[in-house]
């Protein structure tokens, strides 16, 4: 970003890696879980498709509106609105993966066979 914009640094760098990291990070914890509580494929890929994009949404709001020298305010609520059909998108989409996977090859998603939903 710095040298293609000359915006920026290392501590851009470090705030996008914590913005896209920390809940995608945070989708590979839960995954186990809603297997274990029997969540069917769609529905897990659901939650954490549409979550895991919630949560870059909601952390990159956060650092415009409360990171930086000028008041991004305006910026944050349309940066936070644009990203909405994303989120349903994304959701819908890793439902749709998920579930295909859990079918052809389970063992990529930690599965023992397909019977297990």
């Amino acid at each position: 970003q710095y040298l293609l914009l000359q915006h920026g640094g290392l501590t851009t760098l470090g705030i996008n890696t914590c913005i896209v990291g920390v809940p995608a990070v945070a989708a590979g914890l839960v995954y186990p879980v809603l297997r274990r509580l029997r969540v069917p494929a769609f529905g897990r890929g659901l939650v954490l498709g549409g979550g895991a994009v919630a949560g870059a949404v909601g952390l990159n709001f956060l650092a415009l509106l409360l990171g930086g020298k000028e008041s991004w305010e305006r910026l944050a609520e349309l940066v936070l609105l644009a990203h909405v059909p994303v989120v349903l998108v994304e959701g819908l989409m890793l439902g749709v993966l998920v579930s295909y996977l859990e079918k052809v090859k389970p063992d990529l998603l930690g599965s023992r066979s397909g019977a297990a939903r």
